[in-house]
C-alpha cells in the first residue's frame, strides 16, 4: 500500500507540473487573428509576445482586441499612477480585465503604462536596444565609429538600467576613444510615482580635457506625468566625482547636486518613431561656482521589424573643464542603426 501511495503521489505531482507547464497566454487581434504563447511585457504602447509558432513579436496595443494572460502574476502600472499585481482576463474590445483577489476591474490598453511578469525565468524581464554607426572622410583621412546601448532589468520593486555610448576617432595611424559615457541606475519603486535611486557612471571627454570621471550618487525620483504617448521623470540627490585630466592631474573627490530629467515621446502610427530627451545639470558644492550640463536628444525611426534609424544630438558644457585650455562646450551629431530586443 505504501508503494501504491508513493506512486499516486508522484503521478499527482507530475500531472500538476504538466498542467502548469501547459498554461498559455492568448492574444486576440482586432482582425480576428489569435496568438498563443507567453506575454512578456507591455510598455510604451507595445506588447511583447512570445508566440509558440513564431519568434518574439512586438505588437502595437492598438492592434489588440483583448488578451488573456494567466501564465504569470504581472506588475501593472497605469498612466493614472495606480499599481496592481494581477492576472489578465479577456474583456470588451480594447480592454482587459484585472483579477484583483475577488474583485475584477476592466481597463483599456491605453491606460497601461508598464506591465512586467513577476515570476518565471529571469531572462523574461530583460529588454533593451543597441545601435552603431560609422562615417569616413577621404579628404581628411579620418573615420568615426559611434555606438550606444541600453539594457533594462525589471522586477517587482526594482528597476535596473544599464547604458552607455562611445565615439572612436580613426586616422591612418591612430585609433582614439574620444567620448565615452556609461553607467547604471538602480531604482526602488515605492509607488508608480515615487522611487529611490542609486547611480554609478563613467565619463571621458578629450575635447574638454577629461581623461576620466567616476561618479557615484543617490537620490529620489518622481514620474511627473505619464500619458498614452509621453513619459517624464525627474531625479535629484547628491553625487560624488573623482576626476583625472588629460594632463594626468587627479582632483580630490568633488560633491555636486544633480538635477536630471528624462522625457520620452512615442508614436506607433505612420511614421513609427520614438524621441527621447535627457538633460542633466550638476551644481558644484565643494567646487564653488562650477556648473556642468550634459544631455542628448535621440530620434528612432522604424525601418523594419526591430530595426530603427537612429539620429542623436549630444552636448556637454563645463564652465570649469579639468583640462588646461580645454573647450567649455562640446557637441555633435551621430547617426546609426538601432536594434531593439526584449526577452
Amino acid at each position: 500500500m505504501k508503494e501504491i501511495r508513493n506512486i499516486c503521489s508522484w503521478l499527482l505531482l507530475f500531472l500538476t507540473l504538466t498542467t502548469k507547464a501547459q498554461i498559455k497566454d492568448t492574444l486576440f487581434f482586432t482582425n480576428g487573428s489569435i496568438l498563443v504563447g507567453e506575454l512578456k511585457s507591455i510598455s510604451l504602447g507595445k506588447a511583447v509576445f512570445d508566440d509558440d509558432n513564431m519568434d518574439i513579436l512586438n505588437i502595437k496595443v492598438t492592434k489588440i482586441r483583448t488578451l488573456k494572460a494567466v501564465s504569470h502574476i504581472y506588475r501593472l502600472e497605469t498612466i493614472h499612477g495606480d499599481i496592481y499585481y494581477t492576472l489578465l482576463e479577456g474583456a470588451s474590445p480594447g480592454n482587459v480585465q484585472l483579477k484583483l483577489g475577488g474583485v475584477i476591474r476592466e481597463i483599456s490598453f491605453e491606460e497601461i503604462s508598464k506591465l512586467v511578469p513577476l515570476n518565471g525565468k529571469t531572462e523574461d524581464l530583460w529588454r533593451g536596444n543597441a545601435s552603431a554607426g560609422y562615417s569616413y572622410s577621404k579628404s581628411s583621412g579620418t573615420g568615426q565609429f559611434n555606438s550606444n546601448f541600453s539594457v533594462e532589468y525589471l522586477t517587482k520593486k526594482i528597476d535596473v538600467l544599464f547604458g552607455g555610448s562611445a565615439i572612436i576617432n580613426q586616422t591612418d595611424t591612430t585609433l582614439e576613444l574620444t567620448n565615452v559615457n556609461g553607467g547604471t541606475v538602480v531604482s526602488y519603486l515605492f509607488t508608480p510615482v515615487w522611487e529611490a535611486n542609486i547611480f554609478f557612471a563613467y565619463q571621458r571627454n578629450l575635447e574638454q580635457g577629461l581623461s576620466r570621471r567616476y561618479q557615484e550618487g543617490a537620490g529620489a525620483g518622481a514620474n511627473i506625468f505619464s500619458t498614452e504617448h509621453t513619459r517624464m521623470k525627474i531625479i535629484s540627490g547628491i553625487v560624488f566625482n573623482q576626476e583625472k585630466s588629460i594632463e594626468e592631474v587627479i582632483t580630490p573627490t568633488q560633491v555636486d547636486i544633480p538635477f536630471m530629467m528624462n522625457f520620452s515621446f512615442f508614436r506607433f502610427g505612420k511614421p513609427d518613431m520614438t524621441a527621447t530627451l535627457k538633460e542633466n545639470l550638476f551644481v558644484g558644492i565643494t567646487q564653488k561656482g562650477r556648473i556642468r550640463q550634459d544631455g542628448q536628444v535621440t530620434l528612432n525611426w522604424k525601418l523594419v521589424q526591430d530595426f530603427y534609424i537612429n539620429l542623436q544630438f549630444y552636448h556637454n558644457y563645463d564652465n570649469q573643464p579639468p583640462g588646461q585650455n580645454s573647450e567649455k562646450l562640446d557637441f555633435g551629431v551621430v547617426f546609426g542603426l538601432t536594434y531593439k530586443f526584449s526577452e
